[in-house]
């Protein structure tokens, strides 16, 4: 798989998590809370491989010096989001705002990537670069996988969340 099919798929992947989010709302705010834990270590690890797989070779070129940057500064104001979020009560109203911030913010960045920067990034990349990035990112993605499934329970006698 090249590049730009492992980035889709992590989107779709990225946007079921943000749509079952959503769809829970306020009614269930511990099983929202989980769910944004587990969306929150996908994202930052899905950040942090795409900026050193896919936009670091962008870097230095005309068609797409800018937007990898752009797409970098994106990636710093989700993470500001998830850390206000994570730091709220899931039944506070507050934490329904950031969120609702936060779907537009990584659904908008993920339209304008595939949209834009793939285009650019065609231009810029040879096909045997785009398919040993698209491994790159395979490889790394099964450990954010394995990251996105890990479950949030309540020690016994505690109302605190630790990860197993």
């Amino acid at each position: 798989m090249n590049i730009y099919d492992v980035l889709r798929h992590e989107h779709f992947v990225i946007k079921a998590y943000l749509k079952k989010i959503h769809d829970l709302g306020e009614r269930k705010p511990v099983t929202r809370q989980r769910q944004f834990l587990q969306l929150q270590s996908l994202l930052i690890a899905h950040a942090a491989a795409e900026e050193e797989i896919f936009y670091g070779p962008l870097r230095g070129h005309d068609e797409t010096d800018a937007l990898s940057r752009q797409a970098r500064v994106e990636h710093d104001l989700v993470g500001s989001l998830m850390e206000v979020i994570a730091g709220l009560e899931p039944g506070d109203p507050d934490w329904t705002a950031y969120f609702a911030v936060l779907r537009e913010t990584v659904e908008n960045h993920m339209r304008q990537e595939e949209k834009t920067l793939f285009r650019k990034a065609e231009a810029v990349l040879d096909s045997e670069t785009e398919l040993r990035m698209g491994e790159e990112m395979l490889l790394v993605g099964k450990g954010r996988e394995a990251m996105a499934k890990v479950e949030i329970q309540d020690p016994p006698g505690s109302g605190s969340r630790s990860l197993h």
